[in-house]
């Protein structure tokens, strides 16, 4: 972030690593140079268990989904349809609720750090 900004008495100009204060009386004057922040990744979900792990083809079951890497605002699907009623209860434990559908399908979880891998342990059958 680069530019300059005034508040109440201080100028502070931002270039990119440093900075710069300034009081305005011309009293003080300091600039600090810093290393800039390396970016903060998010893990991929993991699906490591579905309960119940079947349910009528209208939907409407409300599954468990446990894993790791789970967080606020992720998405469930159901094969390529999105769950509804997401509830985020910890980093390791999801719950949705099934949509319609149809056959075996793999329950995955998307946070920003990606789309959970498919797996034997993410199966939800309609039945």
């Amino acid at each position: 972030m680069a530019g300059k900004f005034r508040a109440r008495g201080v100028a502070i100009a931002l270039v990119a690593g440093a900075a710069a204060v300034v009081l305005l009386g011309g009293v003080a004057a300091a600039s600090v140079t810093a290393q800039p922040m390396a970016p903060v990744l998010a893990s991929s979900p993991t699906v490591t268990g579905v309960s119940p792990s079947s349910g009528p083809p209208a939907g409407g079951t409300v599954v468990t989904i446990t894993g790791t890497n789970f967080t606020s605002g992720a998405t469930v699907s159901f094969g390529t349809v999105a769950g509804t009623g997401v509830v985020f209860v910890s980093s390791t434990e999801l719950m949705a609720t099934s949509p319609a559908g149809t056959g075996k399908v793999d329950v995955t979880v998307t946070t920003a750090g990606g789309t959970s891998a498919t797996s034997a342990s993410d199966k939800f059958s309609y039945l």
